[in-house]
């Protein structure tokens, strides 16, 4: 079991290709507002032939754009990986790092704090998820990110981008089949999702505002009210 465990995060030099694609999915443009947390969700499908999905590690990096402060926007450290319990994450129900009690991902420095985070899980079965470009996409990660840091600033952006580093030695990007075969993986997963960081909307503390104000109403209302004289 702990080869299995371990093969998730150290790159196979080995394998030979199948014919299969697999499409990860990262979403359009994202906004986090400052002081706050935000999860990003990153799905995964088949592109064209279907693909028997059985492993996988991958590296993902947050960049800030030119002009903006590096450390602004941070991988959360630890995550919660919280896409495992989720019915639609890719191993529901047969995650072997759940099985196992083992973080799914580990978040360190490269450049700035906590920007690059590497990830992976197996299926405990070894049996492997078919992935179908006909099937709706399963969640892969549910990325936590902060805008909670001291080097954080208002306007700041930042790319979070899945690595393309298939080849390279280490590489830590990989989908693997249950025989440990690489599935390709199509080049529309590495394009890049802007993250920008914003003030909290007006509609975001209106109901905070108006509560008070309706406390402070109310309190002066009574203060106001005439006392009432009980004749004798």
């Amino acid at each position: 079991m702990l080869p299995r465990l371990l093969i998730l995060l150290v790159p196979l030099t080995l394998c030979a290709t199948a014919n299969a694609d697999v499409l990860v999915v990262v979403p359009g443009p994202q906004q986090i507002m400052i002081g706050t947390s935000k999860t990003i969700d990153i799905r995964i499908g088949a592109s064209g032939t279907p693909s028997l999905l059985d492993s996988f590690s991958a590296k993902f990096l947050l960049t800030p754009l030119t002009g903006s402060q590096g450390g602004g926007v941070q991988f959360v450290n630890p995550q919660s990986d919280l896409q495992i319990p989720d019915p639609n994450y890719v191993f529901a129900g047969d995650s072997l790092n759940q099985t196992n009690s083992v973080p799914a991902s580990l978040v360190s420095t490269t450049t700035f704090a906590n920007d690059q985070l590497i990830g992976g899980d197996g299926t405990f079965s070894a049996t492997g998820f078919l992935l179908d470009a006909s099937d709706p996409y399963r969640l892969l990660f549910r990325l936590e990110l902060s805008a909670d840091n001291v080097d954080t600033r208002v306007g700041d952006q930042f790319y979070l981008t899945l690595i393309d580093d298939v080849g390279l030695n280490p590489s830590f990007t990989n989908f693997w089949d249950p025989m440990f075969n690489d599935l390709n993986i199509d080049s529309a997963s590495f394009q890049p999702t802007l993250i920008t960081v914003v003030v909290p909307e007006p509609c975001s503390i209106c109901g905070s505002v108006a509560a008070v104000a309706g406390a402070v109403v109310g309190w002066r209302r009574r203060k106001r009210k005439p006392t009432t004289v009980t004749p004798e």
